[in-house]
C-alpha cells in the first residue's frame, strides 16, 4: 500500500510542487522511471484487486503507457495546461481499465484512487512543520 501511495502522491502532488518550487526557484523533483512506476503499481494493483496473469499484463501496459504519457505533461509549464492534459489522461487511463477489470475490480480500484485521493487533501492541509 506504501507503494502504492508513493507512486500515486508523486504523480499527483508532483503537478502542484512543480509548480510551487518552481515559484521558490528550487529544483525540480524527479520522478522514478516510468518502468519502475508501472511496475509499482501494477503489482499493487494485483495484489489489491486480485487480478488473474492476463489482466496483470494488460493493466502494466496501461500504467506503464500512463507513466510515460505523464513524463510527457510534466515538461508542460503552463500550470492549467498541465493540470487539463493530467485530468485527461487520469480518464483516458480510467477507461483503458474499466475495459480490462469486472466490475468489482473496477469498483474496488475506484474506491482505492478515492482514499488517497482523500488522503492527498488530508496530507496537504496540515502545516509545513507537522510530520506524518
Amino acid at each position: 500500500m506504501k507503494y502504492m501511495i508513493l507512486i500515486v502522491a508523486t504523480m499527483v502532488l508532483s503537478l502542484s510542487t512543480g509548480c510551487a518550487q518552481k515559484q521558490h526557484n528550487k529544483p525540480k523533483q524527479q520522478l522514478p522511471p516510468a518502468e519502475e512506476r508501472a511496475k509499482l503499481l501494477t503489482a499493487h494493483m494485483a495484489e489489491q484487486l486480485k487480478l488473474d496473469s492476463l489482466q496483470q499484463k494488460q493493466v502494466y501496459m496501461i500504467n506503464l503507457q500512463s507513466a510515460q504519457q505523464l513524463n510527457q505533461v510534466m515538461l508542460l509549464t503552463d500550470r492549467l495546461s498541465k493540470f487539463r492534459a493530467f485530468r485527461t489522461l487520469i480518464e483516458t487511463k480510467d477507461k483503458k481499465l474499466k475495459k480490462e477489470l469486472t466490475k468489482e475490480q473496477f469498483k474496488q480500484y475506484e474506491k482505492m484512487k478515492s482514499e488517497f485521493i482523500h488522503l492527498l487533501k488530508k496530507r496537504r492541509k496540515k502545516p509545513k512543520n507537522e510530520k506524518d
